[in-house]
């Protein structure tokens, strides 16, 4: 009973999240550039930002992958993986903790850097920032490994997936047609190529990464 109510309230935590994610989207509107091309043998594609009506379905298929995934009991929420990492001695608590604790050290570093001149010193601090930002990689890819089968992270890659599967396109007799017929194509695609270079431009335009 006690964990049917512990999933319940994590239930509805992550369905707060979700509906940030959503809200947050919205904010795509006010970018100046919604699509970014680029060739791959020749053949011409586009990932571009999604509009009203797709980003309508988005939610749709996200709230059904989200319902899908709460009624599966081998499916945790992050919360619930944090504990069974920690009975394994895998502080996941502690992990934020340090990759806030560098990011504040690495903060300070940046601003000791722009008020310093000689070069012995910018030199050491530039070596001590590339180190600090190395190791909060390091941390934060460990992290995401970890929390990969999260119900919220799950979610997050749905929505990023069929995203880029909506948005995809190439450039055909003079038209723009949708690469892949289906989001189930998309997953099922082998061309690594073009799949990175899609999720690259839709994290350039929607986080400037």
């Amino acid at each position: 009973m006690e964990e049917n109510k512990e999933r319940t309230e994590l239930a509805i935590k992550a369905l707060s999240e979700l509906n940030e994610l959503q809200e947050m989207s919205k904010t795509e509107e006010t970018i100046k550039d919604n699509a970014i091309e680029f060739t791959i043998k020749d053949v011409k594609y586009r990932m571009r930002l999604l509009n009203s009506d797709e980003k309508t379905e988005l939610e749709k298929q996200t709230r059904l992958k989200y319902t899908e995934l709460i009624k599966d009991p081998s499916y945790l929420f992050r919360d619930q993986w944090v504990k069974v990492y920690k009975e394994k001695d895998i502080d996941i608590v502690k992990m934020d903790e340090e990759i806030l604790r560098i990011k504040d050290v690495w903060t300070k570093l940046h601003l000791q850097l722009a008020t310093v001149t000689d070069e012995k010193v910018i030199e050491e601090l530039k070596n001590k920032i590339k180190e600090l930002k190395n190791k909060m990689f390091s941390l934060s890819v460990e992290k995401t490994n970890l929390l990969q089968y999260s119900i919220e992270e799950q979610i997050n890659i749905f929505i990023t997936s069929y995203t880029a599967y909506m948005g995809l396109e190439k450039n055909q007799e003079d038209k723009w047609v949708r690469v892949f017929d289906k989001h189930e194509d998309f997953l099922k695609s082998e061309d690594n190529e073009l799949l990175n270079n899609t999720y690259s431009k839709l994290n350039h335009m929607i986080y400037g990464i």
